[in-house]
């Protein structure tokens, strides 16, 4: 069975440098894989290979800054890199005739697409996990920390408990444009990026214990998760905004 739910946007964040540091952003325009701008750059070693911060947790200090035909990357102590955003570039940039489809078995049914992210087109979170999970390392004598550990790109208001969003089937939006449709489709299983402080690029480990002190999915084969990986299904080309307000369908 399931009910809708009146929801709204509490934050969106893209990620242009995969691997580099969370951007927030007040509105994002819907794109066949995502966001549009989200992890289509990514470095690469002398052969080609990709590097994130599992290798390089100074990743996290590349900060971009998205301008009207540019994207800036500043990193501490080195000048800032200038990309036009519609050059063919080698930092290795996401060949858009390229596809790259998420598991058809999580993928509602649409040929979902995706740049540079792991698996899947987009991270849904609520603030209410972060909540929870900040209550939780608090009460451990840890300090607090930011959404940008989890890389989300959307974070929900609204929901009324933690993790709520492992229970969201479809969020829909209307905008400007026209109507944006979006499908939870599996929850997020998490690498260790969430221990790199953004910041300093130190790890701390303390964050992945905790996570799976109490995250373990079952849907997951007990690996720990945080957050729903998402797929869109219409709305290409539409922006979303801060404030926006979702109906959410919720499986109960």
């Amino acid at each position: 069975m399931s009910h809708e739910s009146a929801l709204s946007i509490a934050s969106l964040f893209l990620h242009p440098l995969k691997s580099g540091a969370s951007l927030g952003v007040r509105q994002a325009t819907v794109s066949d894989t995502g966001l549009q701008y989200d992890r289509e750059w990514m470095v690469v070693d002398a052969d080609g290979e990709f590097v994130s911060q599992r290798e390089l947790p100074q990743m996290v200090q590349i900060k971009p800054e998205l301008r009207h035909s540019e994207l800036v990357l500043r990193a501490p102590g080195m000048l800032p890199l200038h990309l036009r955003l519609d050059g063919g570039l080698r930092l290795a940039a996401f060949d858009s005739e390229a596809q790259r489809l998420s598991e058809t078995r999580y993928s509602a049914g649409v040929q979902a697409l995706n740049a540079f992210s792991d698996g899947f087109p987009l991270l849904v979170l609520s603030q209410a996990s972060l909540d929870e999970f900040n209550r939780r390392l608090q009460a451990a004598g840890h300090e607090a920390v930011g959404l940008e550990r989890f890389r989300p790109n959307i974070v929900l208001a609204g929901v009324d408990t933690p993790h709520g969003e492992d229970q969201l089937r479809r969020l829909h939006i209307e905008t400007e444009q026209g109507p944006v449709e979006i499908a939870l489709t599996k929850p997020c299983p998490r690498c260790p990026i969430p221990d790199v402080e953004p910041e300093s690029a130190e790890r701390q480990p303390h964050i992945s214990e905790l996570l799976r002190s109490y995250r373990s999915h079952e849907r997951l084969g007990g690996a720990v998760a945080f957050g729903m990986n998402a797929v869109v299904v219409r709305g290409s080309g539409c922006t979303l905004r801060v404030g926006d307000a979702v109906r959410a369908v919720v499986d109960i």
